[in-house]
């Protein structure tokens, strides 16, 4: 017998006992999904069935058994098992034809026959005379029509569509940087034996995923946090992390129903994922009366609701995020006191996600809960160089501690990584080349997420590929409605519905920001198409990881623009799809670490020990006892929190931005005539966003400012129908403010980095046509108030001396300044490795060439540079 049947009949087994229980519970000769069900056979078994192999199946079980349907989703094979045919003549003697009809029968009977219908084929085909040419032979004959009939759209592999990238089929000759492209070969999966796990565990993960093994990291990562150490798993994505910590949390809730654990993610997106993964599991196991609940900023918090409140009483499983945390767990010290008491287990998914500022304020919320418990820490993330190291930094560990699994046992599909450049081809349409890929991406039937870098951009593209199919005609004619696009913004409803149609394969691209990265399970997608390169290796290799989790081959191709990070990465593109993550650090700025030692105070009043595990996080000027910036309580003998902080300190501490307090206040957009909430900002991008006579682009559709309400924060929009966008022109006033360093240039000449002050002010905008990208009119407009932050900030002194020897130049002193600012931004953005935000005064500020201080600001940016001498 050929290895591939041998192969074939292993994972036949599992494949039955799927389909056969699917189908129990969706209704008999219901349409199964072939792509999940692949998956949940790899993970059983560690082999992968491809279309051929359910060809061959056919084959052997006969398709008056197994029937391969057309489907209304794209680019998904269904089929259908008719139970009622297993009564055939040709099944084994041995099993007995029952009085009742097939379909009647318990599904382990169902089970049993198709197995052994399966098994008489394959003993049949091993005697045959040329046993390849016979399964070819079968294959063939079996094989279900590609593509779409009703369109003619011929289905291509992955390989199909390199290929066609490589021969210049797509957009001009040179735009493929073929030097630059990177292929990372399959790899099977390693098993690891693991019995420690509750039998109701494994026969729930068998029936609901059909996983009856662990991968090598799961099984040591699981063995690891039995052992009740604190630990963090390291591997790629798709790679099963999230079984890690659930299947020790079922497994400790069946033995100690009282136990409790907190579950932590960046986005809401996230945590609802998880959550109905956990809840489909707790299902499965009637001994669990387990309460699974997502708290967050849209869990009702009114008058009289009493969810939250039921929540803290009865949830053994809570998932939330760091501002649930910091602004309703912890202060709410009376009501969370109980599940503190009985916290086992902390989970930190995205651990990459916590750096700079934000994980400083991560940090410092980590420690105040560890004032009330102290639990074992369970980390996961696919994309930092030093994991142990940052869960010890973040949580107050000792490094020692910490137990790292970063060997990766799950199975991955050949994954190719190219880059694009889309300046030196002209195209004849008007379409961009993000456009043309995608449009020979849908119409060769294979699934795609598109990632752009902004809101307006992520609806620019989405609108230009729908308009581009549109004009097509047969080929691409009702492809439009298999288009969707996802971002922030969005109401809650409409992004959990984008979410569930991704997962259900009923979706065939998706155009998303960031807001998409992050590991939701987005289902088995083809390719990952990137507009603009990422600002850093892990928000690449996080986005790449949306394509191919299901282990097929899969394209990551990057689309190469016009900014500085896109034309040096043209230039040197060796390193662009290597694995070099940067180190994680975390900020220690003073002023963060004394707004949180207020909220600490505030939760609970520190004595004269200081609470050292707490103080652990604190900048060191905080740590001596006579200078803590905090009242002094003479009749409890503590230091306590300050008037000034009062009644709620964690609404005075925003931990996403350094900005003021009203910045957490929302604008809202409201269309009219039915003055329904069209979209929900906060006011910095409300201020880029919106004013009278801007244009907001929606789901594809085009709406216009007509009037703003600045008092209640309101903007009233109408339904228009421009071939145009607006962009804000914005006067900007930088000043710095503290030079945390500074590297000798020449005399009287410093770079510096440090703190700056920005204030920025809507004074105009430009109409842009929405096809050529090019400017049609600046409108100016009354000035409106300015929008104030603080940021980290690169500039350049110059002495007088220099501005005299300047102004002597025949450039004026303002272009020589403009021009050695871009230099600059480009020469930081090559050093750094990253994109920067560039604040240009010539360029924001097009009414006023006028030098405005004798100081050279390049850049305003969060990461850290300039950190050596280089």
């Amino acid at each position: 017998m050929s290895d591939h049947l041998l192969k074939l009949q292993t994972a036949f087994k599992p494949f039955a006992t799927l389909s056969v229980f699917l189908s129990s519970k969706q209704g008999h000769d219901s349409a199964l999904e072939f792509d999940a069900i692949s998956a949940a056979v790899c993970q059983s078994t560690g082999y992968q069935l491809t279309v051929e192999d359910l060809a061959l199946i056919r084959g052997m079980l006969g398709p008056q058994v197994l029937d391969i349907v057309s489907s209304q989703k794209p680019h998904q094979l269904q089929f259908k098992i008719h139970f009622s045919a297993l009564a055939s003549t040709d099944l084994p003697k041995r099993i007995k034809r029952p009085r009742t009809s097939s379909t009647e029968l318990p599904p382990i009977q169902l089970i049993t026959r198709l197995i052994d219908r399966f098994a008489a084929a394959a003993s049949r085909l091993s005697s045959a005379d040329n046993l390849e040419e016979a399964l070819e032979a079968l294959i063939q004959t079996h094989m279900p029509l590609s593509g779409d009939t009703k369109n003619k759209v011929q289905m291509r592999t992955v390989e199909e569509l390199i290929e066609m990238l490589r021969s210049n089929q797509i957009g001009g000759s040179g735009q493929l940087v073929n030097s630059a492209t990177r292929t990372k070969s399959a790899c099977s999966a390693k098993f690891q034996e693991f019995s420690s796990i509750d039998p109701a565990i494994w026969k729930a993960l068998a029936s609901l995923r059909g996983i009856t093994r662990l991968y090598t990291h799961q099984a040591q990562a699981i063995d690891s946090i039995f052992q009740s150490k604190h630990i963090v798993v390291n591997t790629a994505t798709a790679s099963g992390k999230s079984l890690i910590y659930q299947i020790p949390i079922l497994q400790i809730l069946l033995r100690n129903p009282q136990a409790r654990f907190l579950l932590l993610f960046p986005t809401k997106a996230l945590a609802q994922d998880q959550e109905r993964s956990l809840k489909q599991l707790v299902a499965q196991i009637p001994q669990l009366q387990v309460f699974v609940d997502a708290l967050d900023g849209d869990t009702p918090n009114t008058k009289g609701c009493p969810e939250r409140q039921l929540i803290s009483e009865r949830s053994q499983i809570i998932l939330t995020n760091f501002d649930t945390l910091h602004t309703s767990m912890l202060p709410n010290v009376s009501r969370w006191r109980a599940f503190w008491s009985r916290l086992h287990l902390v989970v930190i998914d995205e651990l990459h996600i916590y750096q700079h500022t934000f994980g400083q304020h991560v940090s410092h919320i980590l420690s105040r809960l560890q004032r009330f418990v102290h639990p074992q820490f369970v980390a996961c993330s696919a994309t930092t160089s030093n994991p142990g190291e940052h869960l010890a930094q973040l949580c107050s560990l000792d490094p020692k501690s910490v137990y790292m699994v970063d060997q990766n046992g799950a199975p991955q599909g050949q994954r190719t990584m190219m880059l694009w450049d889309s300046q030196p081809h002209q195209h004849s349409t008007i379409f961009s080349d993000t456009t043309l890929i995608a449009s020979y991406i849908l119409s060769n039937g294979l699934r795609a997420v598109v990632f752009c870098r902004t809101r307006q951009a992520c609806e620019l593209v989405f609108r230009e590929i729908v308009d581009y199919i549109e004009q097509q005609h047969g080929l691409l004619a009702d492809k439009a409605a298999q288009v969707v696009c996802y971002r922030g913004g969005y109401a809650l409803s409409e992004r959990r519905d984008i979410e569930q149609r991704l997962f259900n394969n009923q979706i065939q691209m998706v155009v998303a920001t960031s807001a998409l990265e992050l590991g939701i399970d987005v289902g088995a997608l083809d390719v990952a198409l990137i507009v603009g390169a990422p600002h850093s290796q892990s928000s690449l290799w996080q986005q790449s990881g949306r394509a191919g989790r299901r282990n097929q081959p899969c394209l990551t191709l990057v689309v190469a623009e016009n900014s500085p990070l896109d034309r040096r990465i043209v230039g040197q593109y060796c390193d662009l799809f290597e694995q070099q993550f940067a180190p994680a650090r975390i900020s220690t700025n003073p002023s963060i670490s004394t707004a949180h030692l207020q909220c600490a105070a505030f939760e609970r009043p520190l004595d004269r020990k200081y609470d050292c595990g707490f103080a652990l996080q604190l900048h060191k000027d905080l740590l001596d006892p006579d200078n803590v910036p905090l009242p002094w309580d003479q009749a409890t003998n503590s230091w306590c929190c300050a008037l000034s902080f009062k009644p709620w300190p964690p609404l005075l501490v925003p931990i996403r931005s350094k900005n003021n307090d009203n910045d957490r206040l929302l604008w809202r957009v409201l269309v009219m005539p039915s003055l329904r909430v069209l979209e929900e900002m906060d006011v910095w991008r409300a201020q880029f966003t919106l004013y009278e006579s801007a244009i907001l682009f929606y789901q594809g559709q085009t709406f216009s400012i007509e009037s703003i309400d600045v008092d209640n924060r309101l903007a009233l929009s109408s339904l228009t129908n421009v071939s145009w966008f607006t962009r804000a022109s914005c006067r900007v006033d930088i000043v710095p403010v503290l030079a945390e360093r500074a590297i000798k240039l020449a005399e009287s000449r410093w770079i510096c980095r440090g703190s700056v002050n920005i204030s920025s002010t809507v004074v105009g905008y430009t109409r842009v046509d929405a096809r050529t990208k090019r400017t049609i009119e600046y409108v100016s407009l009354p000035q409106t108030s300015s929008h104030k932050t603080s940021a980290d900030g690169v500039w350049i002194d110059l002495s007088l001396a220099d501005l005299h020897m300047l102004s002597s130049n025949k450039y004026s002193v303002s272009d020589s300044i403009h021009a050695a600012q871009h230099a600059l931004c480009s020469a930081i953005s090559t050093a750094a490795g990253c994109d920067i935000a560039e604040i240009c005064t010539a360029c924001t500020n097009p009414s006023d060439k006028r030098l405005r201080r004798q100081r050279l600001l390049a850049l305003h940016t969060d990461a850290q540079l300039l950190s050596t001498q280089q």
